[in-house]
C-alpha cells in the first residue's frame, strides 16, 4: 500500500475448476491436447499493462471419469488504488482488485486466447466441493506498515448484456484497511511503503465447456 502514489502491489492466485464432457474417460497415461482450452479472467485495474505478470502453474485433468479439469493462474501487479483522504489521519481504505471475463478462454499451451462473441459460454461461481479447496485463503501475515488489516470481502457480479451481445462477469476482491491511530502525522503524510499481498481464491465454472 503506497499512500503517495495511491497504488499497491498484489499477488493473487485463481484456481479454476470445470467439466469438459469431451474428456470423460480420457486415458490417464495420455497427455492432454496442447490446444485444449479452458476459462481465464483478466486483471482489470493494473497500474500498467507492462507491470502485470501472469503465470499458469497448473492445467490438469483431476477426474478422468467425468472430465473434470483444474487450471491455476497467478497474477502479480501493481494496481491503482485511489484513496479518499477526507477523514485523514483517521481514514479507512478499500483496496479493490478487479478481475473480469467475457467468457474468456485460453489454450493449455497459451498459443491461442479469445472471448465469447455473444452471451456467456460459462458462469463463474465460488468453489463448493471440499475436495477442490476453499473459496478464500490468505497466504500473507496481514501486516501493512501504518495500516491495520480489517478483513477481505469478495463479490461476483454478472453485468447486463452490452449492445454487441457480450456479457461481462466481474470478480471483486476487496481488502479493507484503516490507518493506525498511533502513527504520527508527519509519517502518514510521507508514507511510501509498498506491501505485497498474497491471496488465493478458487472458482468453479458451472457449465461444461463445449466448442
Amino acid at each position: 500500500q503506497d499512500t503517495v502514489t495511491s497504488n499497491a502491489f498484489v499477488k493473487i492466485e485463481i484456481v479454476y475448476y470445470w467439466t469438459d464432457p469431451r474428456l470423460a474417460g480420457w486415458p490417464a497415461a495420455k497427455a492432454l491436447p496442447s490446444t485444449l482450452w479452458g476459462p481465464r479472467m483478466s486483471l482489470k485495474n493494473t497500474a500498467s499493462s507492462n507491470d502485470l505478470v501472469e503465470n499458469q502453474w497448473a492445467f490438469e485433468l483431476i477426474d478422468f471419469k467425468i472430465g473434470r479439469l483444474k487450471r491455476g493462474i497467478s497474477y502479480a501487479s501493481t494496481i491503482n488504488n485511489p484513496m479518499d483522504l477526507q477523514a485523514f489521519p483517521f481514514d479507512m481504505d478499500c483496496l479493490e482488485v478487479l478481475f473480469r471475463t467475457y467468457s474468456d478462454w485460453e489454450t493449455l499451451d497459451g498459443s491461442q486466447r479469445g472471448s465469447a462473441a455473444s452471451m456467456k459460454t460459462y458462469r463463474v461461481v465460488p468453489i463448493a466441493l471440499p475436495s477442490e479447496g476453499s473459496w478464500l485463503a490468505l497466504e500473507w501475515n496481514g501486516v501493512i506498515p501504518e495500516w491495520e488489516f480489517l478483513g477481505v470481502s469478495t463479490a461476483i457480479e454478472e453485468m447486463p448484456p452490452e449492445v454487441n451481445g457480450t456479457e461481462e462477469t466481474r470478480l471483486c476482491v476487496n481488502f479493507h484497511i484503516s490507518r493506525k491511530s498511533g502513527v504520527p502525522l508527519r509519517q502518514t503524510g510521507l508514507a511510501t511503503h509498498s506491501t505485497s499481498i498474497d491471496f488465493h481464491t478458487s472458482l468453479v465454472i458451472s457449465r461444461g465447456i463445449t466448442t
